[in-house]
């Protein structure tokens, strides 16, 4: 696959790009990347790096420098995680 456009309504994105996007919407997950990470030399940079999940529980994402000669950035978030602590029946500790 090609790079990826983070913009659904730009006049210049290609019809597989379009077909990821309403997939992404049509299964209702969120692509939480939002500028692009790869970049090598003066090339355009380009969104490559993606992180697709469920819920919108990803913030503070920073896009660090590569590491080596990748040419991809380092993406660093933080996660907004809620676990519901239900103690456990005794049939689920003998088991």
């Amino acid at each position: 696959m090609s790079e990826f456009s983070a913009s659904a309504t730009c006049s210049n994105i290609s019809d597989s790009e379009l077909e990821f996007v309403n997939a992404l919407r049509e299964n209702l997950v969120f692509q939480q990347v939002a500028e692009p990470t790869r970049q090598h030399g003066s090339h355009t940079p380009h969104m490559l790096d993606l992180i697709i999940t469920l819920d919108n529980f990803i913030s503070d994402t920073d896009y660090l420098s590569s590491l080596g000669m990748s040419g991809h950035s380092v993406l660093k978030f933080s996660l907004q995680m809620y676990v519901d602590k239900k103690p456990l029946s005794d049939d689920k500790l003998n088991m």
